[in-house]
């Protein structure tokens, strides 16, 4: 009986995970839409194995001609909790690197929620990050994540990965006292 009280106990503790299918991309890019409007073989989404840790999304972006401009990314709509009068968070684990062709600073990583640009990252000041966790407040409520690389100039050469796409709903308190619980079992 105290078993089943303790793994009760620790349930009701953990966070509630929402709807974010595949958001490990432990299955590649399942559940995700891809859209990539670079033309070329040295531009592209993939799946890959680096991620923090397993599976990630890859986002590659080459630009020599100035001709492959745009953002190429992946998306998901899902249900964050479903409660709108509480808040959620979504989180993101991410990294890019600027590769050594580039001589512009137009590689932009970019993060979205509901069409509105959350998160901008890569300059020139900054070529590197290493995994980086996002993380966004939102209504518990329907939202599109939109995980994108932008580029904007000639001469451009960036990666960025993505990983470990989350919601995690709020849990409420618990109002029974120990000595309720305890009561409730005897």
């Amino acid at each position: 009986m105290r078993f089943l009280l303790c793994v009760l106990t620790l349930s009701l503790a953990l966070p509630a995970s929402a709807q974010v299918a595949n958001g490990d991309f432990e299955s590649g890019l399942t559940a995700w839409n891809v859209y990539n409007p670079w033309p070329g073989p040295s531009n592209r989404v993939t799946h890959s194995s680096a991620g923090n840790p397993g599976g990630c999304v890859v986002l590659q972006l080459e630009v020599f001609d100035g001709s492959n401009t745009g953002e190429g990314y992946v998306e998901q709509a899902f249900n964050c909790g479903g409660d709108a009068s509480t808040m959620c968070t979504i989180s993101v684990d991410y990294k890019y690197a600027k590769g050594s062709l580039d001589q512009g600073d137009g590689g932009k990583v970019h993060i979205y929620i509901d069409d509105v640009l959350k998160l901008t990252a890569g300059s020139p000041q900054e070529p590197t990050r290493s995994w980086t966790t996002a993380v966004f407040y939102v209504p518990c409520e329907a939202h599109t994540v939109r995980l994108g690389l932008q580029g904007v100039f000639t001469l451009n050469q960036w990666t960025a990965w993505f990983d470990n796409v989350r919601c995690e709903a709020p849990i409420a308190a618990e109002t029974s006292t120990w000595g309720h619980v305890k009561a409730l079992y005897r």
